[in-house]
């Protein structure tokens, strides 16, 4: 369900930047983009309380580190080539825990 709601798209808008985009050297380690992603859904549910389900699908596309040796250059993987296509989605899908009906 989408919801309608400038407050909670900000509060959504920001988490992201913060959590996958934000500056690298306050940045938190993450051995996955699985992982990032789960924790920027965990974090929008913990800010935003009237989202029930938060879904992300990012495209699953790999770096390569460029040989610059015959430049004379030592590329310690600072530099990164995109490969041409995805290899499919990440897709990744949190949503509250349901209240009890008893």
């Amino acid at each position: 369900t989408l919801f309608r709601s400038d407050a909670a798209w900000k509060t959504v808008r920001k988490t992201i930047k913060e959590t996958f985009a934000g500056p690298y050297y306050t940045g938190e380690y993450s051995p996955s983009v699985q992982k990032t992603l789960y924790d920027i859904q965990v974090l929008i549910l913990s800010r935003a309380r009237e989202i029930e389900e938060v879904e992300i699908i990012l495209p699953n596309i790999h770096y390569f580190t460029i040989d610059m040796s015959k430049m004379g250059l030592t590329n310690n993987d600072e530099v990164l080539l995109p490969s041409e296509k995805p290899f499919g989605n990440i897709t990744g899908t949190v949503r509250r825990k349901q209240a009890s009906k008893l």
